[in-house]
């Protein structure tokens, strides 16, 4: 899968080169992701269910601290088909580390999620599993712009609930790579 990312990062970085600017442009990037969904009280034994994703983000810098991005990625893992959605705004730092060549920008998140679990039928006791969760999220990252045209993005983001007496903790954590662009 990251040699998947690795091609389309370089891919869109040549595509969108021409145009990219100082801190500021569209971002378009393949998402890898890793979902740990942790359930807690109740009647149910503490256990975290895992799942691989993948998807897609569009993303705008309005400048060197702040940015938005939206993102959907969808996958299968320990409880069957997955799908998450991702709206946030970002506030950070784009600090020129070697100039012309690579830019850091460490930064916050703070958005609204929506994660829906769909697994298959249960043989014994003819049950479907259909599990949906939204709120507030909070996250942290850093991304990477090389070349003002190309970037590569790892961020961890959570996301709490309490549902039927349940405490849930969704934690996914991702590597985003893709293409700068301003007009």
């Amino acid at each position: 899968m990251m040699k998947k990312l690795v091609i389309a990062a370089v891919t869109l970085g040549f595509a969108f080169g021409a145009h990219a600017s100082d801190g500021e442009g569209f971002r378009l990037g393949f998402k890898d992701l890793r979902s740990d969904l942790e359930l807690e009280g109740g009647n149910v034994v503490d256990t975290t269910y895992k799942a691989d994703l993948s998807g897609i983000e569009l993303g705008y810098d309005f400048n060197k601290i702040a940015g938005a991005s939206i993102s959907y990625a969808k996958g299968n893992g320990d409880l069957g088909d997955y799908k998450d959605f991702r709206i946030s705004g970002e506030f950070g730092y784009d600090f020129n580390v070697i100039p012309e060549y690579l830019r850091l920008k460490p930064y916050g998140s703070l958005g609204y999620e929506k994660a829906d679990i769909s697994g298959p039928v249960n043989s014994l006791t003819q049950t479907h599993l259909d599990v949906s969760m939204s709120g507030l999220s909070i996250g942290v990252g850093v991304r990477a712009t090389i070349m003002k045209y190309g970037y590569m993005a790892l961020e961890t983001t959570a996301m709490a609930s309490n549902d039927y007496g349940l405490d849930s903790t969704l934690v996914n954590s991702s590597v985003t790579v893709g293409g700068k662009y301003a007009f």
